[in-house]
């Protein structure tokens, strides 16, 4: 990523809290590379959809505390997916033991 995307990222991410328009750009920008990314987490398709979502909703959630000093905001990004991947990955084992508790194995 040159410095002149990476620049266009860091004002995108100060722009999500108010801008619908800088979402979706930083969203577009993204998108294939994070769904690339956590396909190898995923168990699922649908686990895959829930995890890019809840990537992209961390975003605009969390956007104003992007700090670039701590890093680019492409590593920033993928910290959020790993982390999402990862609840999901707590979560689905949550509900496999409850159903296994459910029917008796």
């Amino acid at each position: 990523m040159s410095d002149q995307e990476q620049q266009r990222d860091v004002e995108l991410l100060r722009e999500v809290a108010s801008s619908p328009a800088a979402l979706e750009d930083f969203y577009r920008r993204h998108v294939d590379s994070v769904t690339r990314f956590l396909a190898r987490r995923c168990r699922t398709p649908e686990d895959l959809a829930d995890a890019v979502s809840a990537t992209f909703v961390a975003v605009l959630v969390s956007a104003k505390s992007y700090d670039s000093d701590l890093g680019s905001p492409k590593a920033w990004l993928f910290t959020i997916a790993r982390n999402e991947a990862r609840e999901q990955g707590r979560s689905v084992g949550r509900r496999e033991a409850l159903r296994h508790r459910l029917i008796g194995s």
